[in-house]
């Protein structure tokens, strides 16, 4: 089993299914449902766990926000229930 939950880098290969990325794109998010295999050289992600990397992140912040980020919007909105206002 090859660890690792989230990862940014440039797309090598697309599925045939998958659609929204390109050859060389530059991308973000987390692997899979069983969160591993981002600690390989070449990772394998679900596609519709993964996003365009925003320009402003380099690769190593990019890759630190998605579990992070998902869990503090959990948290607000899921859990504290934050609304507008």
């Amino acid at each position: 089993m090859i660890l690792g939950s989230e990862l940014s880098g440039i797309v090598e290969a697309i599925g045939p299914e998958v659609s929204g990325f390109k050859l060389g794109d530059e991308v973000y998010g987390a692997t899979n449902e069983q969160f591993s295999g981002a600690y390989a050289e070449y990772a394998l992600p679900l596609a519709r766990m993964m996003a365009l990397k925003p320009k402003t992140l380099n690769f190593v912040k990019a890759a630190s926000v998605p579990i992070v980020a998902i869990t503090a919007w959990q948290m607000l909105f899921d859990y504290a229930h934050a609304t507008a206002g």
